[in-house]
């Protein structure tokens, strides 16, 4: 993880317990930022749910960010239970996520200029 880390020029993270680790476990600085969830208004994530083509009607819908091998048992045992389809949002989203460095620093830089 500390090799991958170590390809970004800034390490940011949400909650106090990275910051944390970074320092501690990865000797690595980064900064402590407020998610840019909470920097907008709600209106912006209202329009977009407005706007989705996305219909999740009648569907459990999971965003687990870790790997964890139960996850499809887990999701099987909730459509038994419940006769609903589960959709895990992060599988489906990660499988066509591609992070690039550069647009990592555009966007920060983008974001600094306007501080």
């Amino acid at each position: 993880m500390k090799k991958t880390l170590e390809e970004f020029d800034f390490v940011s993270c949400r909650e106090e317990s990275g910051v944390s680790i970074c320092k501690n476990e990865l000797n690595m600085y980064a900064e402590y930022v407020l998610d840019p969830v909470f920097l907008v208004d709600k209106d912006i994530f209202l329009n977009l749910a407005k706007n989705s083509c996305k219909n999740f009607e009648n569907k459990i819908v999971s965003y687990v960010l870790d790997k964890n091998p139960d996850l499809d048992s887990i999701y099987r045992k909730l459509e038994e239970k419940y006769g609903l389809e589960v959709v895990d949002i992060w599988r489906q989203s990660s499988r066509s996520l591609r992070v690039r460095k550069s647009n990592i620093r555009r966007n920060y830089a983008e974001y600094s200029e306007r501080e």
